[in-house]
């Protein structure tokens, strides 16, 4: 990451047989149905004779969703599935551990950043949600706090159209709001009017 032409930032590091690092991240209203993807982005931080020098372990909430082998102060950007039952709906945490079973006397790495990709239910957070319609003919926001909600149709931003959308009472003690999808790729903006 000296070099001017490139973008690259660390985040944090693992140096291998010590503490794993972890991270704290939400997936709220998280499905659990079907598979996730997990990428992680690293970058090798010392090169000794052996190969490969590094070998880093992911965990995600505590079990193993993959692991990657990469020499030197190389670049590495790691994709892995999972089941998505192994997120909680909410606080999540993935561990970043380095291994110590390569031939390297020393290994130490750079934690660039990550990325979740999910299934997730819309819902709001703070009383607002921005959901697209993603091909569905209609679309279900809960997670208000109030039954009183705007919904207004954001596909052109500097023109949105207010959407009249009907708001139920949920069985967890919300409020949602049932959405008639105008076309397959809108984009739509719910806000409690507090």
């Amino acid at each position: 990451y000296k070099d001017p032409n490139c973008d690259f930032w660390v985040w944090d590091y693992v140096y291998a047989g010590f503490d794993a690092m972890s991270f704290s991240f939400r997936t709220d209203g998280a499905v659990r149905s079907s598979l996730g993807t997990l990428t992680i982005r690293l970058k090798g931080g010392t090169e000794t004779p052996a190969n490969p020098d590094h070998h880093a372990a992911f965990f995600l909430n505590g079990s193993p969703v993959g692991d990657i082998l990469w020499d030197g102060t190389d670049e590495v950007d790691v994709a892995v599935t999972f089941d998505e039952g192994l997120l909680v709906d909410g606080e999540n945490t993935l561990t970043i551990e380095g291994l110590t079973d390569t031939a390297a006397p020393y290994s130490l790495f750079y934690v660039d950043s990550f990325d979740v990709r999910y299934g997730s239910l819309y819902r709001a957070q703070n009383n607002r949600a921005e959901v697209p319609a993603a091909g569905h003919p209609s679309i279900l926001i809960t997670g208000f706090t109030e039954p009183d909600i705007a919904v207004f149709d954001i596909s052109a931003p500097n023109q949105p159209v207010v959407v009249q959308a009907p708001v139920s009472p949920q069985a967890d003690g919300t409020f949602g709001v049932t959405v008639a999808s105008r076309k397959p790729n809108s984009l739509y903006y719910a806000v409690a009017l507090s």
